[in-house]
């Protein structure tokens, strides 16, 4: 994605700045129960080292999701929190916020996506519709966790 950003008919994509923390930190509080505790410190951070996209609204700029991923050096890239408010779901927004993450990925040499998904959310579905393969399933502290990987071109 380097720095321009993704269209489609809904919504831009594009990375996060500074003055979009309130509202990513917003969002992710409102789907606590989805997320769990999101660290404002940690999405602070993301936003500084460009490891957070946003999708806004193109009417409005109005931020409708975000997704938080790390590019690690074993050439696996980490996605933290993916979000999208409840009534903007199901517009693509979600998926090309994963599409943004992917081609920055493949543009570093990534190897693959991986990404926890607590058991009975609706995203686990999504996730395998957008070609992850469900890799296992783990205890978490509340929850199991499914693991989902989506490997890259390489």
């Amino acid at each position: 994605m380097a720095t321009s950003a993704i269209r489609n008919s809904e919504s831009q994509i594009r990375r996060a700045v500074k003055t979009d923390f309130r509202h990513i930190k917003s969002l992710a509080d409102e789907h606590r129960h989805e997320l769990g505790f999101v660290l404002g410190p940690a999405l602070a951070a993301g936003i500084t080292e460009g490891r957070i996209y946003v999708g806004t609204a193109l009417s409005s700029s109005t931020i409708l999701g975000f997704v938080h991923f790390r590019h690690r050096r074993d050439l696996v890239t980490k996605i933290y929190q993916i979000c999208v408010q409840r009534q903007h779901r199901q517009v693509g927004i979600g998926r090309s916020l994963l599409d943004a993450v992917k081609d920055s990925a493949i543009e570093l040499g990534q190897l693959c996506i991986l990404l926890k998904c607590p058991e009975g959310l609706p995203a686990n579905i999504f996730y395998q519709q957008v070609g992850f393969a469900l890799l296992g399933i783990m205890t978490g502290k509340r929850r199991r966790l499914f693991t989902w990987k989506l490997s890259l071109p390489g």
